[in-house]
């Protein structure tokens, strides 16, 4: 078990958001967001990397600073300190660029997918997605060549 700490800079800039994001990889948080990423809790769990909110005990599966790799299952509920937390959504570049990822199963209570999760992961070969996902961002599956 791994436990992460996180912050957040306020900048001003003439370039686009999206793309400076894109060029820095840094993800962007919505400024209605703000609030919930503030007393969330960044921890991994079989090998997993997770943003967890202990407010509405909700679990956001974010990226792994060394890439993820093989067969993933993202599963419904983890528990973290006795508490379970319900897994709801895949974040913004999740999976992006894990050359080494070759399936991922999907749990039943994830509902989102964000932009670019699982953008240029070349070898993957089968993604399992449930009814419960109702959004999937901008170029979510996007193959590299």
């Amino acid at each position: 078990l791994v436990e992460n700490s996180f912050f957040f800079v306020i900048f001003a800039t003439n370039k686009n958001i999206k793309q400076l994001c894109h060029e820095t990889n840094v993800y962007f948080c919505p400024f209605d967001t703000l609030a919930y990423a503030a007393s969330a809790k960044s921890i991994e769990i079989k090998g997993i990397y997770y943003n967890l909110n202990p407010d509405t005990r909700q679990a956001e599966v974010v990226k792994n600073s060394n890439g993820y790799s093989g067969d993933v299952t993202i599963s419904d509920i983890v528990t973290y300190e006795g508490v379970e937390y319900s897994v709801t959504s895949i974040s913004e570049l999740a999976f992006q660029h894990c050359s080494n990822l070759t399936s991922v199963t999907i749990g039943n209570s994830v509902t989102s997918i964000g932009n670019w999760a699982f953008n240029g992961c070349s070898s993957l070969t089968s993604v399992t997605i449930p009814n419960s996902v109702i959004t999937i961002g901008y170029m979510a599956f996007e193959a590299e060549i």
